[in-house]
């Protein structure tokens, strides 16, 4: 593989490198176990073995004439293949290698060039947080989301220019599209932004930043469980079954596993999620005490 990466051809994987040098070896030991026959057919299979290992053990990308781009190196192939090996490597290609490190080392400056100015950006957007974190304004809760940029060609702080919003437009049907397509707060910011703009509006008048959303979406889902617990008024009715079983799911924050308890409640043939609690421990008190919570919380 080294000579053959000199050589900038490309090559086949190495799983596929071996399978073809296993298959050369297998054909050798048939061959040996029949080196006993004096055949005309056997003489001739030795033979072409034989000559086979001088020719080349071809080990190149099955589509390298077309993915090397340099003729010179392309016709090297061409002549490895045929009989005889015509050419033959007897270097490194320096003009290649030099120009393949001065390309090397203006993409690493550009790197540092850019990380420089992404760290530039960074301290100046946590400056500003820290100075809006001060204000008594209404909005006071606006983050780094919430800064605008106007004109800026780079790290520079020449055309800085912080806003905020005025205008909340978070309803309770988008806070529930957000939940729904789980889109988390932070990426709910970009989606909300790019959308006001292609809608023509001006998205410095707008409160779009991650704290304002994830408030407006906390807000909304508890008026949202405090209405189906109240449309679900279950004080008139005699009987109620009560269903539960434990499931260990996915915990909502870090990893691992948190053992859940499902509780349904059905009445006349219509069932209602009453809540899923999580569980320190999986016994049959902790259960039956998170199912009594749970119908006092509903009444």
């Amino acid at each position: 593989m080294i000579f053959w990466q000199k050589a900038r051809i490309p090559t086949r994987t190495e799983q596929k490198c071996i399978k073809k040098l296993e298959d050369l070896y297998q054909e050798w030991r048939n061959l040996q176990k029949l080196e006993h026959r004096k055949s005309e057919i056997q003489m001739h299979k030795n033979a072409q073995f034989i000559s086979k290992l001088d020719d080349l053990f071809d080990i190149a990308h099955a589509d390298a004439l077309n993915l090397i781009y340099i003729e010179e190196d392309r016709a090297f192939l061409v002549a490895q293949r045929q009989k005889g090996r015509l050419k033959s490597l007897l270097g490194i290609d320096k003009n290649k290698c030099m120009k393949e490190k001065n390309s090397e080392e203006r993409m690493q400056t550009e790197n540092k060039r850019n990380y420089r100015a992404h760290q530039e950006l960074v301290t100046l957007s946590e400056t500003v947080q820290l100075q809006s974190s001060s204000s008594t304004d209404e909005y006071d809760d606006t983050d780094s989301e919430a800064i605008m940029f106007e004109n800026v060609a780079g790290p520079s702080t020449k055309h800085f220019r912080s806003s905020r919003g005025f205008e909340a437009f978070v309803s309770e049907k988008l806070a529930v599209v957000l939940d729904k397509c789980k889109i988390s707060d932070r990426n709910a910011v970009h989606l909300l932004i790019a959308t006001a703009e292609v809608l023509g509006n001006n998205v410095n008048k707008l409160i779009i930043n991650r704290s304002s959303i994830r408030s407006a979406r906390i807000e909304f889902r508890k008026e949202r469980a405090k209405k189906i617990r109240q449309d679900y008024n279950l004080a008139n009715e005699e009987t109620l079954v009560v269903h539960w079983d434990g499931k260990l799911l996915p915990a909502l924050t870090g990893k691992g596993l948190v053992d859940r308890l499902p509780i349904v409640a059905s009445v006349n043939g219509h069932e209602q999620l009453l809540g899923v609690p999580a569980l320190n421990m999986g016994t049959g008190s902790d259960q039956a005490n998170a199912v009594y919570q749970t119908l006092v919380e509903w009444c």
